[in-house]
């Protein structure tokens, strides 16, 4: 699985990849493309080096990992997040929550999207949800939870940079309980951090962590996530994929999820 950020392949290099992983001879790629085979040879040079990798084989894992993460016919991610910042912020009586991301991403094959944001809670409602400073709007959800869309649709040219943020707040319905809130990331990241703020709480909750792969399953045990001068701080780095992730609060005198 790639560790990092992936690499920056042109048009011509991402049509090969798919020969390259059915094992396909240089000679049989320059037919299909009307190529010689020193051209070929050369794409596929190219390929292998920013892979960083010697040869095909050596680079065929992370090639095929590539291959089915990111493309440009719309099914597959056409960008990364290189970090995701979140800020998670409590009032002081623990009912209701800030919450604030911001991402930085790099286009890797042009595209045009309305933003699409999937928060799931188990005891409590969601009010003032916005991407990018507008009103977000709500939507059906075919996973569940709430879906928010942006309100206008953004072009983005190939390795282009541009920065997301969301934000919105969050109301237990039930005070003091223990609670479950899911947060969907719907494309590759890199690396990603939360930080959690209690400095307004008067009460200090348990507070744990958990991953969920693309289908939901659980990916990793869960995590417990020490509050140290009433802040926490959790980080997954090189994960390179789409996860939902999920807080566990566990308050004083309440059974545990």
């Amino acid at each position: 699985m790639l560790a990092g950020p992936p690499p920056r392949l042109t048009p011509r290099e991402v049509q090969i990849l798919p020969y390259i992983i059915a094992g396909s001879r240089r000679s049989e790629i320059a037919v299909r493309f009307g190529r010689s085979e020193d051209t070929i040879k050369a794409h596929i040079s190219n390929i292998v080096r920013k892979f960083s990798a010697k040869s095909t084989r050596e680079a065929f894992e992370d090639i095929h990992y590539y291959f089915e993460c990111f493309g440009s016919d719309g099914t597959k991610s056409q960008y990364y997040t290189k970090h995701l910042k979140t800020n998670l912020t409590l009032d002081a009586s623990g009912t209701s929550a800030k919450l604030t991301e911001r991402y930085s991403c790099e286009v890797l094959f042009p595209c045009e999207e309305r933003y699409k944001w999937v928060v799931w809670t188990d005891c409590g409602y969601i009010r003032n949800a916005e991407i990018d400073g507008q009103p977000a709007q709500l939507e059906q959800s075919a996973l569940g939870g709430k879906m928010f869309v942006s309100q206008s649709k953004n072009k983005y040219c190939a390795f282009e940079k541009f920065y997301r943020t969301t934000s919105l707040e969050y109301v237990s319905a039930f005070p003091g309980k223990s609670e479950f809130w899911t947060f969907n990331v719907m494309h590759k990241i890199v690396e990603f951090e939360l930080n959690i703020s209690f400095e307004n709480c008067a009460t200090i909750p348990q507070l744990e962590g958990l991953v969920h792969n693309e289908v939901g399953q659980l990916a990793a045990s869960r995590v417990s996530l020490p509050v140290i001068d009433k802040k926490a701080t959790w980080k997954i780095l090189d994960p390179l994929r789409s996860f939902n992730y999920s807080l566990v609060w566990t308050w004083e005198g309440s059974p545990a999820l």
